[in-house]
């Protein structure tokens, strides 16, 4: 069993070390927002809460993932979502491989 400060490098780690993603954090939501030196794409985890039940615990984080949309550019929302849901499923895959 992982300890949360394990979990926690886990998944900075994995957000870090993709390609696709230039900032990582690890806040809630408040600060993430009030962060001004974000570099775009960034991934922004969220510590939720712990339940233990008998042998078993189980951690809940939210993640975020954003970019920013150039007003500018026709179509660029969908190169957003599809290259942030491409993200998500590189997660999804590398919780399966690296059990987070």
């Amino acid at each position: 069993m992982k300890t949360l400060n394990q979990i926690k490098y886990l998944l900075i780690n994995f957000f870090e070390s993709h390609g696709q993603i230039n900032s990582t954090r690890y806040e809630d939501n408040f600060d993430l927002n009030a962060e001004r030196k974000l570099k775009y794409p960034v991934s922004n985890i969220e510590y939720l809460e712990s339940n233990v039940s008998g042998k078993q615990s189980t951690h809940s984080y939210k993640i975020v993932l954003a970019d920013l949309v150039d007003q500018n550019i026709k179509g660029h929302e969908d190169d957003i979502q599809s290259n942030m849901l491409q993200i998500a499923e590189d997660f999804f895959m590398g919780a399966i491989l690296y059990r987070f």
